[in-house]
């Protein structure tokens, strides 16, 4: 990054008054973080800000789409039991209904191996609605349904996942037909049903994921929050438990604890540490620089190691500045990497690196970072530019800007820009 990057003189000289107290080192992360990564976070909130319009879109098609759906099959069953309209509502309420809301929650997490962010991929949350009158409970991978009513038995079914992930892809199918929309079939084993949003120019790939919520007690393998910890705080650890776990539709039900950790997320600073910010580099590093190891290393990865640091340096002094805190999520990160496992924060006993492909070069390289960050990220230093220099490039700045209104003549009013009038 040079000069050029910043839009005015006056804007590059408080720049400068600001970072005026920094360390070197940490006055180029900041710029680097300011640059390089905010942009790649402002390109995600603008994808975010249209899609969740479309998305919701579909979302609401797709509940017309069971509503009419449900009243069809209402009256399929109240003729071939002879019942009067009036008796419909009855049944509507004892039949084990499975809708899917019309809400949802952005997301990254439910894929156990999580692929690299992409500022042209989400992933979208879709709460499965089960009937009032209808009960259902976890266990070891098994979601079981029970209701009892005047009329029907006391009894039990087990929601089958892949008939749910089948019946939610043929609900977006159908809310999807008519629109400029593609979708396609999840990948094996897949919970999502993938859609493509289209925008004038633009592309947004989108993953659809219907879950289940249930509470906190219900999932048995969970081992967090431990003992003696220091974080996150109690009040922090009472409001995760009571958001719940989400099940997503695999070959079983499978927890995935996006909710409690976007809680943790939006609290870790609180301190008024750079414990996100640190993150975010590592996460733009991953995007832009170790693409090559997306079957090692993934955003989740990452997220996850930054959980485990936290826990293990609770104490604020070690996440005050951004230098700090990228050093103590880079130590943590090559002290996973060279005992090849970096434990699930909720689930310590599963090790989240499954492949260990290519795992030497992926360590020298987070190594060379931790050694360097500023050659490896390769930021251009602003600030060992002279006086003489800062002054002959806001020069040549000036004097460009009057060259290009000189060539702007006015004729009855508009403006004509000449080509090459003044040269």
């Amino acid at each position: 990054m040079g000069l050029e990057e910043f839009q005015s003189f006056p804007n590059f000289c408080e720049h400068l008054k600001d970072l005026k107290s920094l360390t070197l080192k940490e006055r180029l992360l900041q710029v680097f973080l300011e640059e390089d990564v905010m942009i790649a976070k402002d390109e995600m909130q603008r994808n975010l800000d249209w899609v969740k319009e479309d998305v919701n879109d579909i979302l609401l098609k797709l509940k017309e789409s069971q509503e009419q759906e449900k009243i069809k099959e209402l009256e399929i069953m109240a003729e071939r039991l002879g019942l009067e309209e009036s008796d419909m509502l009855s049944l509507n309420r004892e039949k084990k209904d499975i809708r899917f809301s019309s809400g949802f929650l952005i997301s990254q997490n439910y894929m156990r191996t999580p692929t690299v962010d992409n500022p042209n991929e989400l992933d979208c949350l879709v709460p499965i609605i089960i009937a009032e009158n209808v009960e259902h409970f976890y266990t070891e991978g098994t979601v079981f349904l029970s209701s009892q009513s005047d009329t029907v038995a006391f009894s039990f079914i087990v929601l089958n996942p892949r008939e749910v992930h089948k019946v939610f892809e043929e609900h977006v199918l159908s809310a999807t037909s008519k629109r400029p929309i593609d979708v396609y079939r999840s990948k094996p084993n897949s919970p999502s049903v993938s859609v493509t949003l289209k925008r004038r120019t633009e592309k947004l790939h989108v993953d659809l994921v219907p879950v289940l919520q249930i509470p906190f007690s219900e999932y048995k393998h969970i081992d967090w929050p431990r003992a003696k910890t220091r974080w996150p705080s109690q009040e922090l650890i009472a409001k995760s438990k009571e958001t719940g776990i989400d099940l997503v539709a695999k070959e079983v039900w499978r927890p995935t604890f996006s909710r409690i950790e976007n809680i943790l997320l939006e609290d870790i600073d609180r301190d008024g540490g750079r414990r996100k910010d640190a993150l975010q580099i590592l996460l733009r590093v991953l995007q832009e620089r170790w693409q090559d190891f997306y079957k090692t290393l993934s955003s989740y990865h990452l997220k996850t190691v930054l959980f485990w640091a936290c826990e293990k340096h609770p104490e604020f002094t070690k996440w005050e500045t951004l230098e700090k805190s990228l050093n103590v999520l880079l130590d943590e990160l090559i002290r996973r990497l060279e005992s090849r496992a970096v434990p699930h924060y909720f689930l310590s006993e599963v090790n989240l690196l499954r492949s260990t492909e290519q795992l030497s070069e992926l360590l020298l390289q987070v190594t060379e970072l931790r050694r360097d960050p500023v050659t490896y990220l390769e930021i251009q230093n602003v600030f060992e530019y002279s006086p003489l220099d800062i002054g002959k490039y806001w020069y040549s700045v000036m004097n460009s800007q009057i060259r290009l209104y000189s060539r702007q003549i006015k004729f009855g009013g508009h403006v004509f820009v000449s080509s090459g009038l003044f040269e």
